[in-house]
């Protein structure tokens, strides 16, 4: 989960009706107030209603008249960036089939969770993974303590795993099992789930591209926003601190027939291309990406390398070669050691000493 209050810690366009400017959203870095606080629940209800009222004025019978625009529904109740508002809004464009969500890690019940509003009050069944064992001991907890307290109007099936990008721990493999278990299956055949969140802060690129058996109507997936909207770029298959761009990310949707409709600071959400008519600026990364966490590097004249601001995670010596973790571009880094630094100094020192020499030879000549 991207938090740039969480430095280090490896977890897992506006209109009038933007929740930014509303003030109906969690502030970045902090976690959302409990889903319980009646205030903030009534307020999210409130741009979720108002946005859907604007979008049904702007829909006829059938296809809108008008592109929807997400980024003016995005509202939290328990999500980072408003992505609950999101999912709200697309379901309403394209409907639901199943009423089954996907969710991992969701080592919290509520804190950053895309689809708990989903299974707590909407109705759906969801299947939570986890597979760090005290996380998932926690979330069961906190899930049976939610049962007994709200009687939420859907269900959870809370599956303890790491997800893999193949193999017997592979998303598809998962869902081969749990999906048979969920509402609907017992009239025959597997269902389809309307909705897979994909959050697990490293291989979330390889996941998504291993899950070849089941096809989500809709994807949530978590991108690097420190990575400009123009590069693709993503870790290797294995745990890495990189993850992937969102270019990367528009990329593989594109290949797996989804279109990219929405860009919030830390996830991209993709719809089925049949549907990508009915949403604004679909498809077009420059004009959603989210460049509030964009941090430059420039170079001085003399090989100094500088950053435009701090970056979002803070700066850590100790990290082991971040250019090695990108597996699919080269990237160079400067050098670490402090005996490679002396080095660099030096050469620099004897080619400026050089240009000096060589000035001062050069004002001799007759």
């Amino acid at each position: 989960m991207v938090n740039p209050a969480r430095a280090g810690a490896n977890a897992r366009g506006t209109s009038s009706l933007s929740t930014r400017s509303a003030g109906y959203w969690s502030p970045r870095g902090g976690a959302p107030e409990a889903p319980s606080s009646g205030g903030l629940r009534d307020r999210y209800d409130a741009v979720v209603s108002s946005f859907a009222a604007q979008a049904a004025n702007e829909t006829g019978a059938g296809a809108p008249n008008r592109p929807i625009d997400l980024r003016a529904a995005r509202a939290s109740v328990t999500s980072q960036d408003g992505e609950n508002g999101v999912i709200d809004a697309i379901f309403r464009a394209i409907g639901t089939t199943s009423k089954i969500c996907v969710e991992f890690g969701a080592y919290n019940l509520r804190t950053y969770s895309n689809v708990f509003p989903l299974w707590s009050s909407q109705g759906w069944h969801a299947i939570l993974i986890e597979g760090d064992g005290p996380r998932h001991q926690k979330l069961g907890e906190e899930y049976q303590a939610f049962r007994r307290s709200s009687a939420p109007s859907g269900t959870a099936d809370l599956v303890r795993r790491f997800v893999a990008p193949s193999g017997p721990d592979s998303l598809d493999a998962i869902l081969d099992e749990r999906l048979g278990r969920a509402p609907g299956a017992e009239r025959g055949g597997v269902p389809r789930p309307d909705l897979v969140s994909i959050d697990i802060d490293g291989m979330d690129y390889h996941v998504w591209k291993g899950l070849a058996k089941h096809r989500p109507r809709v994807v949530i997936i978590e991108h690097n926003p420190s990575i400009p909207p123009h590069l693709a770029i993503h870790g290797p298959e294995e745990p890495n601190a990189v993850g992937a761009s969102a270019r990367a990310l528009a990329d593989l949707g594109a290949s797996k027939g989804y279109a990219l409709v929405c860009c919030t600071m830390c996830n991209c959400i993709f719809v089925e291309r049949e549907h990508a008519g009915l949403f604004a600026h679909a498809d077009d990364l420059e004009a959603l990406f989210d460049r509030s966490l964009l941090c430059y590097a420039l170079s001085t004249f003399d090989g100094g390398v500088a950053l435009t601001h701090r970056p979002p995670w803070g700066f850590n010596v100790c990290s082991t070669r971040p250019g090695a973790m990108v597996s699919n571009v080269p990237l160079w880094q400067p050098p670490r050691s402090l005996l490679a630094q002396v080095r660099a100094w030096l050469r620099a020192r004897r080619k400026g000493l050089g240009r000096v020499v060589r000035g001062g030879l050069a004002g001799l000549k007759p």
